[in-house]
C-alpha cells in the first residue's frame, strides 16, 4: 500500500493562521483534559503510578507530536511580520505560538485607531456601561449604547432576526475593570482577555525587563499606595498594568511599523502619567 504525500500548506494571511491557532489550542487542551482524567480514575482504582505513567507515555507522545507539527505553521507566517522581526523577537517571554496566537485575534491594527480601543477590545479598560435593552436583554458594553444610538443586536430566533430593541438603562460603571456577570452579555473577546492575561503572567515568570522595569516598579507602587490591600490583589492589579503597557507598545510598535499615527495613551497624553517605551531585552 502507497504511502500518501503530507499534506503541504502555507498560511496566506491573519485568518488563516486563526485557524492553525484554533487547531493547536484544541489539541493541547485535548491533551491536558485526557491526562487529568486518566489521573483522576486512576487515582479512584488505585492504579499503580509506573502503569498510569505508560498510558500517559502512549497519549502524551501521540499528541504532544500533533501539537508540534502545527508550530512551524504558527511561526511561518508571524515570523516574518515586522512586528516580530523589529521588537517582539527581541522580548524574553514572547515566542512565536504566543506571537502568533496575538496575531491572529489582532490581525489588522488599523481596526483600532487609538489604544483605548484596543483596551476596549481585549476587556482591560477601565470604565463600562451595564445596559439593559426594552426587551430585557442585558449587555455589558465599552460604550454608551445610547449616545452612538446602538440597537440591541441578540437573535430572537434560529433565523437570524435580531431583537434590535433600543436601550433605555445604561448604568456607567467607572474605575473597575469589567468581568463577567450572570445574565450579561459581554462585548469585549474573551478569548482575547485571556490571551492578554497569559501573556503578562509569562513576561512576569521569564524575568525579563517587562518584569523588572514594569512589574516589579507598579507593584511597589500599588502597595505603597495601598497598604492595606491584600498581596495577591496588589499582585493582580501590578499584572493588570504590565498587561496594559505591553499591549500599547505592541499597538505603537505595530503602527509605526505600518507608518500610521500612534498617540500616547489617555493617561499619559491627558493625565500626566509616565511613559515607558517599548522595551527590548537584547
Amino acid at each position: 500500500m502507497r504511502k500518501k504525500k503530507p499534506v503541504e500548506f502555507e498560511v496566506a494571511d491573519a485568518k488563516e493562521l486563526k485557524l492553525v491557532c484554533i487547531a493547536y489550542e484544541a489539541i493541547q487542551k485535548i491533551r491536558i483534559l485526557t491526562a487529568n482524567k486518566i489521573d483522576g480514575t486512576a487515582d479512584a482504582y488505585h492504579i499503580p503510578k509506573k502503569r498510569v505513567a505508560k498510558l500517559h507515555e502512549l497519549f502524551d507522545v501521540k499528541l504532544k507530536e500533533q501539537e508540534k507539527s502545527l508550530i512551524p505553521l504558527l511561526n511561518s507566517y508571524g515570523s516574518i511580520h515586522p512586528v516580530w522581526v523589529e521588537w517582539l523577537s527581541h522580548v524574553k517571554g514572547i515566542g512565536p505560538v504566543l506571537w502568533a496566537s496575538m496575531l491572529s485575534i489582532i490581525q489588522d491594527i488599523n481596526r483600532f485607531p487609538t489604544i483605548s480601543k484596543m483596551y476596549a477590545y481585549f476587556g482591560l479598560s477601565s470604565m463600562y456601561y451595564k445596559c439593559e435593552c426594552a426587551e430585557g436583554h442585558k449587555h455589558l458594553m465599552m460604550h454608551d449604547p445610547i449616545d452612538r444610538k446602538d440597537l440591541c443586536n441578540v437573535l430572537k430566533d434560529d433565523k437570524g432576526h435580531k431583537c434590535n430593541a433600543k436601550f433605555t438603562n445604561v448604568e456607567k460603571v467607572e474605575h473597575k475593570a469589567p468581568h463577567r456577570t450572570a445574565g450579561y452579555i459581554v462585548h469585549w473577546n474573551p478569548t482575547a482577555k485571556t490571551l492578554a492575561w497569559k501573556t503578562a503572567n509569562t513576561l512576569f515568570m521569564c524575568g525579563g525587563k517587562y518584569k523588572t522595569q514594569i512589574f516589579d516598579h507598579y507593584k511597589e507602587k500599588i502597595a505603597a499606595s495601598n497598604k492595606d490591600m491584600p498581596k495577591m490583589h496588589i499582585h493582580n492589579r501590578a499584572l493588570r498594568k504590565l498587561a496594559k503597557i505591553f499591549l500599547s507598545h505592541l499597538w505603537t510598535k505595530w503602527r509605526e511599523l505600518e507608518g500610521l499615527p500612534a498617540d500616547k495613551p489617555y493617561s499619559v497624553a491627558y493625565k500626566g502619567e509616565e511613559y515607558i517605551a517599548p522595551i527590548i531585552d537584547d
